[in-house]
């Protein structure tokens, strides 16, 4: 062989290496990157520990059930006497891939001296708390972030006011104290005072709403130093107040505080000046383990869940949960409903404001839900303009329905809450019975069995578990004058008496038939007609603004009927029309029939209801259905003289290439390769080439030189 064939040879392997190296590492790069940044969330709940059974089994018990409820890895550790300790724990999470520790302290307070202990052992804080003790740092394989106690969170009052409930007797001449352990630091008796003040305020306010308000409520610590000690607030209840003291223990579980020292000094007082709890019945996890898990899910769900950043009054806050149940509570309202809006907006406004801040001047909101519901204050503060459609006295599984818009990109999403999040279908019956005084025995506390699922689904379910929703964009089009003219569905389909059937149909059947007619392009005004068959003051409503006068024509009459559903669509400039009909499963006869006798003036008030019902059930399709599902699309060709050529119908065809582009969509989400990646690769692989080619013109030169010689 010859000494240049050789070369080349050897020039070819090395493009081939070099080629196959520069592909591998572009390729890899995102893929590295991207699983370097992705996120692996864990819980880890912190106790104290006992060494006693008592306290230590119904702690268990509640973590086991996170374990189920919760969608991410969960790990308990103690601080001291039982196992696994904290380290340990943190192990667990690391050796399933955990880079991101939620740690909840399962603590009454978060001022409790043994808080800054546990932040040392999580690398929190660089020195000991205290130098004489020896505690063992843990090694997380990411970011941990503490977050707060039990402290005054609302759930806490709701146990303690049950818990406070089977004593009273008298209440106008009785006193409330709540027993707590307390701190002896100056920033922790601080905190605990501002929590059991906060506790006391919203155990009276509950009271009071049951129509049982207590004399008083006064607060004393089982441990020595702060003040006032236990042993004082009871003896002022008694003798100050002149009111029989009910002492309720503030702790997370039963055990020496409960069931020795809280007894050994009420003994002190006679027995009828007192009355104190049972046992089972005197700590959260014993009382309400499912609130003490509420509780956890909720301290840990205000992390990981979205917490949309919004832009107020110049102003840039992050919604968070807490933050939610502060604006709803403030206006007299609550969980589970605060907790609804939070997670409502987390999955909205997050894709209408993808890379900055919502505006909170350019968003709109709709809801079905009724203007009574929980979730209007919290509505109410992201925007000014905010509509509730739903009938407080008749919801239905439609009405946890959403919309949110971007007045300035003309971008909306429609989320859906399944009924599933409610524990079924049957929720809204009951729901109505209960509010509407027809409720049968037993179904309040149903109803408020459901409130609790609801509430726990609503914490700890991801968001696809809990809802549907669909980001839409805009109908856009040119004006004669060039003019980008955008209709978001908001200013299509919401009237001022709700949403219209005839406008989210238009809205709909518009937006697929520019699709198949134009791809990604913009139709421009007189370049394309309507032909539209459902003869309403809603459709001309639609095509008046989008189409243009003078570019749509109605047809048909009324009565309508299922056919009538159908635009056909004209792209002149294109030579060929598409034509959208809703598919007969979508509205049924009853709907019909039904509109008639509403026109007519004769329908009964039921027969209205029943009306709207079905309207209703047709919009939420017409909305979140596939297209597959709701309509039949088909496009031909046309001579524009007049004559149609080469039709054919194109409806399997749509669907194979949206399938196709849906496959690829999910392939790109799946790999995660960004886009300049795709478009870098080619670009390295020309450069490889001319690199490639450069060798071999100069290995040719070489091998002429040697010829020569």
């Amino acid at each position: 062989m010859f000494v240049w064939q050789k070369r080349l040879k050897r020039s070819v392997g090395i493009f081939l290496i070099l080629m196959l190296v520069f592909s591998s590492c572009l390729i890899a790069a995102p893929f590295q990157s991207l699983a370097a940044a992705e996120e692996s969330p864990g819980v880890l709940i912190l106790a104290h520990g006992a060494g006693d059974p008592t306290w230590t089994v119904p702690l268990w018990e509640a973590a086991n059930e996170l374990k189920e409820n919760l969608p991410y890895p969960v790990a308990i550790g103690f601080l001291e006497y039982d196992e696994p300790d904290i380290p340990d724990a943190v192990e667990q999470l690391n050796a399933v891939g955990v880079n991101k520790i939620v740690a909840v302290p399962l603590f009454i307070s978060s001022y409790s001296n043994h808080i800054e202990e546990i932040k040392y052992i999580l690398g929190l804080r660089k020195d000991l708390p205290d130098p004489d003790e020896d505690l063992e740092r843990a090694s997380p394989a990411g970011e941990v972030i503490l977050i707060p106690a039990v402290d005054d969170h609302p759930l806490m009052a709701e146990v303690l006011t049950e818990q406070i409930k089977p004593l009273i007797k008298d209440p106008a001449h009785e006193v409330v104290v709540l027993a707590a352990h307390g701190s002896d630091s100056e920033e922790g008796k601080i905190g605990w005072k501002n929590n059991l003040e906060s506790l006391g305020q919203q155990i009276q306010k509950r009271l009071a709403a049951q129509g049982t308000p207590v004399k008083g409520i006064r607060y004393g610590y089982v441990f020595e130093g702060p003040t006032p000690s236990l042993r004082k607030a009871v003896d002022e209840a008694i003798n100050t107040d002149g009111a029989t003291a009910l002492v309720v223990p503030v702790m997370v579980s039963e055990g020496f505080f409960t069931g020795r020292m809280i007894p050994n000094i009420l003994k002190e007082f006679a027995d009828d000046t007192y009355r104190y709890p049972e046992p089972g019945q005197r700590a959260l996890l014993t009382f309400q383990k499912a609130h003490a898990n509420r509780i956890v899910e909720w301290r840990a769900a205000n992390e990981l869940w979205p917490q949309p950043e919004v832009l107020q009054d110049g102003k840039r806050l992050h919604l968070t949960l807490d933050k939610c149940q502060e604006i709803a509570q403030a206006a007299g309202k609550g969980y589970p409903c605060s907790v609804l809006a939070f997670r409502m907006a987390g999955v909205a406004l997050p894709a209408l404001w993808p890379d900055s801040p919502v505006v909170a001047d350019d968003l709109t909101v709709v809801s079905l839900l009724p203007p009574e519901a929980g979730s209007k204050p919290v509505f109410d503060y992201l925007s000014g303009d905010v509509s509730y459609l739903g009938n407080w006295k008749k919801i239905t599984p439609l009405s946890p329905t959403f919309i949110f818009a971007n007045k300035a990109t003309g971008e909306t999403v429609w989320v859906q809450v399944k009924p599933d999040t409610f524990g079924g279908e049957d929720y809204f019956g009951l729901r109505n019975r209960v509010i509407n005084g027809q409720a049968a025995e037993g179904e309040q506390a149903g109803l408020q069995a459901r409130l609790d699922e609801l509430l726990k689904n609503l914490l700890a379910r991801p968001a696809e578990a809990i809802c549907a929703w669909k980001k839409v964009s805009p109908l856009s089009v040119y004006s004669p004058d060039d003019k980008l003219l955008k209709f978001s569905y908001m200013d299509i389909a919401v009237e001022d008496e709700g949403l219209c059937l005839g406008r989210t149909f238009g809205f709909q059947a518009l937006s697929e038939a520019f699709a198949e007619l134009y791809g990604d392009s913009v139709p421009k005004q007189g370049r394309f007609s309507v032909l539209a068959h459902l003869p309403t003051k809603c459709t001309e409503g639609v095509l008046k603004v989008v189409a243009g006068a003078g570019n749509y024509e109605l047809s048909g009459t009324d009565p309508v009927q299922g056919e009538n559903y159908c635009y056909e669509v004209t792209a002149k400039d294109r030579s060929r029309v598409a034509v959208v009909k809703v598919k007969p499963s979508l509205i049924p006869e009853e709907f019909f029939t039904l509109r008639n006798k509403c026109k007519q003036g004769k329908a009964t008030p039921d027969e209205k209801a029943r009306f709207q019902e079905l309207k209703l059930q047709a919009i939420i399709s017409l909305m979140f259905k596939p297209t597959d599902e709701i309509f039949s699309v088909s496009t031909h060709t046309v001579d524009m003289q007049g004559d149609g050529v080469d039709d054919k119908d194109l409806s399997k065809d749509k669907e194979k290439r949206g399938d196709e582009k849906g496959r690829q969509d999910k392939a790109k989400e799946k790999t995660g390769l960004p886009k300049t990646g795709e478009n870098i690769l080619p670009l390295y692989l020309i450069g490889i080439a001319l690199l490639f080619a450069g060798t071999l013109m100069v290995r040719r030169k070489q091998f002429d030189r040697f010829e020569r010689k």
